[in-house]
């Protein structure tokens, strides 16, 4: 249903925004322990320095040139890309009533819209990864899927549409498609650059915490799988894993992996983290939780500073999106670390279960925030897409 204004958002009056919210929050809740199965219902209705440019598989050819895609779960689908036909709402704006306002602290808007899609695997994104500066996105779901598309951007830079998608399964080390959500549950997206110009893809997984590393999205998982610590375990609640993933390219950190634990097991005020080097060995960390927000992705900025994502859902402050900035100086052996809040959105914002955080450097040198939610395949709420740049002058 559309809006004043035409924004796809369900919002005829304050009453059933509300009712839309507790609904929302309650089917976010329930549909996230348990999307993911191999059934997948048919969805409805900083600093601008130049980064090294990412580079992934070959781009893929015209949708139409793609194999279709079946119509039926996922256990059908081949390995290898298949048509994704999509469909690009734009959003007027990031605020739903004050429009006409742009700058966010630190953040300005670049727009962004909501994703529909015909084919039934459309929905679950929880992890997103930019590439060419930008202008590609790759994107897994939290069922075992891969997800890449183009994005249109206009002369002021801002995100207008979509094109080229397309859909494929994710493989496990001897080349078969997860299927049983034990093995699917895939939360987490980075990527770390090769010498040869690719990039290894590293995905976390929630429930049965592991990271795993694939040379491209056709290929199967590598046998050697990123190290976490033997008790990694205790300090992940189930269904509320390793959320977030991020490398670091540059900074004080630069060659590692950080992994993020969506909310700490035991202690309701720290989110546990692990920061992984290059000689392979997992020092932990944790940072301060606050305010009934979870960690659902991280990405670090050119100048080696790392963004945290999150999100909240509950009955009594609805729906919330916030993103931290943190010292990557300060990261190491931290407990408790605050961090710098970006931007702290509820509902009087275009936002939905925001799960996924790419941060790419454009030919121009800016720095640019993509955003991607989680609709967990539910009519009530929506896939978005939206995108800010990161400013010198928080302003």
């Amino acid at each position: 249903m559309n809006g004043a204004g035409g924004d796809p958002i369900f919002r005829p009056c304050a009453l059933a925004r509300g009712a839309a919210a507790l609904a929302g929050a309650l089917l976010i809740v329930a549909a996230d322990a348990f999307s993911g199965h191999a059934g997948v219902l048919a969805q409805g209705s900083g600093q601008s320095t130049q980064a090294p440019t990412r580079a992934l598989a070959p781009a893929p050819a015209p949708a139409q040139a793609l194999a279709p895609a079946p119509t039926m779960d996922r256990r059908s689908l081949t390995p290898g890309h298949h048509e994704l036909p999509l469909t690009f709402q734009p959003l007027r704006s990031f605020r739903v009533r004050e429009r006409e306002q742009t700058r966010f602290g630190a953040l300005e808007w670049r727009g962004g819209g909501v994703l529909y899609s015909p084919n039934p695997h459309m929905g679950g994104l929880s992890g997103l990864e930019g590439l060419e500066g930008g202008k590609r996105m790759l994107a897994i779901s939290d069922n075992g899927l891969w997800f890449g598309f183009d994005l249109k951007i206009d002369d002021n830079g801002m995100l207008t549409g979509l094109s080229n998608g397309w859909v494929a399964p994710m493989l496990d080390g001897d080349g078969v498609a997860m299927i049983r959500k034990s093995e699917a549950d895939t939360e987490g997206l980075a990527l770390r650059p090769r010498a040869d110009g690719g990039n290894d893809l590293m995905v976390s997984f929630e429930g049965m915490p592991r990271i795993l590393i694939y040379p491209d999205e056709n290929s199967a998982a590598g046998r050697e799988p990123l190290p976490l610590p033997a008790d990694a375990r205790r300090y992940l609640r189930w269904n509320r894993g390793l959320e977030s993933l991020a490398y670091a390219e540059a900074g004080p950190l630069k060659g590692a992996t950080v992994a993020i634990g969506e909310l700490d097991r035991d202690r309701e005020d720290r989110l546990p983290g692990w920061i992984i080097g290059p000689d392979g060995h997992p020092r932990p960390f944790a940072l301060l939780a606050s305010d009934n927000y979870a960690a659902t992705d991280a990405a670090f900025l050119p100048d080696g500073d790392l963004l945290l994502l999150e999100r909240r859902f509950n009955l009594t402050q609805g729906v919330g999106m916030r993103i931290r900035r943190f010292d990557a100086t300060a990261l190491d052996g931290a407990d408790g670390l605050e961090g710098e809040v970006l931007i702290d959105a509820n509902l009087a914002y275009q936002i939905d279960n925001m799960e996924g955080l790419s941060v790419d450097v454009d030919d121009q040198g800016r720095v640019l925030l993509t955003v991607v939610s989680d609709d967990n395949r539910s009519i009530l709420q929506r896939t978005l897409l939206i995108r800010f740049e990161l400013l010198d002058d928080p302003r």
